[in-house]
């Protein structure tokens, strides 16, 4: 049931992904199916890139450099970077609602369900859930407020809008610091071993670091572009 919970999470977020796509074309009155087809291609292109990393196990060899950062969110980075850098240029995020990237951020709540029970399969520490140092479900509790009392007004308070922004970026590097430096030097924690299973570097955990943690920073810094092309 934990492993499906991965999938099913994950299937859900790309089915929300391409709905916002397919309302946000018809919406601006264009045809939707060149872009959800190259998100799908996209989509595609990463998941069997995921895939791949999990069968091979190179993500499992804790010698520097440390290939979790280096061959996991790093492309991540680079392809979100230059993303919203064309994106606060683009005609098409002006018609695109702050609160469609906000409503969204909820599945966080979710997803710290499924680590907490990650940690009880001894999969990840105890530090990487809500139970230890992970406040992350704080966004996805926050989300719906923050979507209809402050973006959802017609005068959009964007200090606050930006702050939550980026305290939601933050939230989650820090997570990711957290299982990091739990596989990597766990000395930090006081422990002489990795206390993160390699299952959790494979499939379907390693849809958390593959996906639905990128996909929050993901929205977040759409947002962050959105906020600043309304400028």
């Amino acid at each position: 049931m934990l492993s499906l919970s991965y999938y099913l999470l994950s299937l859900l977020m790309v089915f929300l992904m391409l709905l916002a796509i397919y309302k946000l074309q018809k919406k601006r009155g264009k045809n939707p199916k060149p872009a959800i087809q190259y998100a799908i291609f996209m989509l595609i292109i990463w998941f069997s890139y995921l895939f791949n990393l999990s069968l091979s196990g190179f993500l499992f060899e804790l010698q520097m450099p440390p290939r979790i950062p280096l061959f996991l969110f790093l492309p991540i980075a680079i392809f979100t970077i230059l993303f919203c850098r064309r994106a606060v240029k683009s005609a098409w995020i002006k018609d695109l609602p702050l609160t469609w990237l906000t409503y969204p951020q909820c599945f966080r709540i979710f997803v710290e369900l499924i680590l907490l029970y990650t940690f009880y399969a001894g999969i990840i520490p105890k530090e990487a859930t809500f139970e230890g140092l992970n406040f992350d479900v704080l966004m996805g509790i926050s989300a719906p407020f923050m979507a209809y009392f402050i973006f959802h007004k017609t005068r959009l308070n964007k200090g606050i809008a930006v702050f939550w922004n980026i305290f939601g970026i933050l939230m989650i590097l820090f997570v990711a610091f957290i299982i990091g430096s739990s596989f990597y030097n766990p000395s930090i924690w006081g422990q002489s071993s990795t206390m993160v299973s390699n299952q959790f570097l494979a499939f379907p955990y390693l849809l958390v670091a593959g996906f639905l943690a990128p996909l929050g920073i993901f929205m977040h810094a759409v947002s962050l572009a959105k906020i600043k092309a309304m400028n």
